[in-house]
């Protein structure tokens, strides 16, 4: 993954007067060039973590016997089971893609 630009450094390029507030002076950042280095620094984080969900994503396998009522039942790593006489449903682990991108990237 490219290391994504600090919300410092996105907002010093959008921001004619940012150098007066890295000095600590009293001028103050348009609305507008806040708004657009805002969204571009969200866009930049929002498409890592699509990245990053799509590429750690875990898909588990669920198995039951082919019978009436029979309840589904999570195949661990190298478990084996009986695939004639069984219904399989592959299911995406939500907290696999929820987990995918750490909160502590965005800076």
């Amino acid at each position: 993954m490219n290391t994504i630009p600090t919300a410092e450094s996105i907002l010093s390029k959008h921001s004619k007067s940012y150098g007066a507030i890295e000095n600590n002076s009293r001028a103050l950042v348009k609305a507008s060039e806040a708004n657009e280095a805002m969204i571009e620094f969200a866009k930049l984080h929002v498409q890592a973590a699509l990245e990053a969900a799509n590429k750690n994503k875990k898909i588990e396998l669920f198995v039951r016997p082919d019978k009436k009522g029979a309840k589904y039942k999570k195949v661990e790593s190298g478990e084996n089971y009986d695939i004639f006489g069984t219904r399989q449903m592959w299911k995406v682990n939500k907290e696999s893609i929820l987990n995918a991108y750490p909160t502590t990237n965005i800076k």
